[in-house]
């Protein structure tokens, strides 16, 4: 299932980074998994990672990641991996891994 979900998001246009793809999909009510992909050279950078359960009052706009063309940056909101807190979590990508910033 994630093959076909990143398959098909390497044919769009680069919305992350300069020249990278974030692609994102479900996995489960209120639970969103994400991978990385390289425009030019095709390479995946997968995340073993999810960020679920925002439920309760959000505005419309509301979007668990929040990302840029002109930026590194990825903003996840809700619960890391179903455990923990919710929140805001900030990542910078760089070298091919997402750096959680304090």
């Amino acid at each position: 299932m994630f093959r076909t979900r990143i398959r098909e998001a390497a044919k769009l246009r680069p919305n992350f980074a300069g020249h990278y793809i974030l692609a994102a999909w479900g996995c489960g009510a209120e639970c969103l998994s994400y991978a990385i992909i390289d425009a030019q050279t095709g390479t995946v950078y997968f995340e073993d990672a999810t960020v679920c359960c925002w439920s309760g009052n959000v505005p419309d706009e509301f979007s668990p990641i929040d990302f840029r063309l002109t930026s590194k940056l990825i903003v996840l909101r809700g619960i890391l991996d179903e455990e923990g807190s919710q929140g805001t979590y900030r990542f910078v990508f760089e070298r091919g891994r997402l750096v959680r910033l304090p």
